[in-house]
């Protein structure tokens, strides 16, 4: 994973590599996701449902680290975070495998 200082990220270069806080949580968070429900592992490949998923920052991080990641949903119950979700996840590109769904609407199928 890369790191760059958009939407005001604090970074720093440690050994010719920027880093940042929210890089190096999104690390132990994709780790943590791993080890308790083999998301690395091909099969286990399932749309994940992030409930309080702020500005979109994990679900930016786990599908870069995980090609195969099928669907990462975004939701939060703060209309404004649901907002800046979606362009953060239109900004990042992710090729709708990423998306921001409003809290009201995370039931309706499709």
């Amino acid at each position: 994973m890369v790191e760059d200082d958009y939407f005001g990220n604090f970074v720093f270069q440690i050994g010719g590599k920027t880093i940042s806080r929210d890089l190096l949580d999104s690390i132990l968070e994709i780790y943590f996701l791993d080890r308790h429900l083999g998301l690395a592992s091909a099969e286990n490949h399932r749309t994940i449902l992030d409930v309080g998923a702020g500005y979109g920052r994990l679900a930016h991080r786990l599908v870069s680290a995980l090609s195969g990641a099928q669907r990462y949903l975004c939701t939060d119950a703060v209309a404004e975070s649901t907002f800046i979700s979606e362009y953060y996840l239109g900004f990042r590109g992710l090729d709708g495998r990423a998306c921001a769904v409003p809290l009201d609407e995370i039931e309706r199928p499709g």
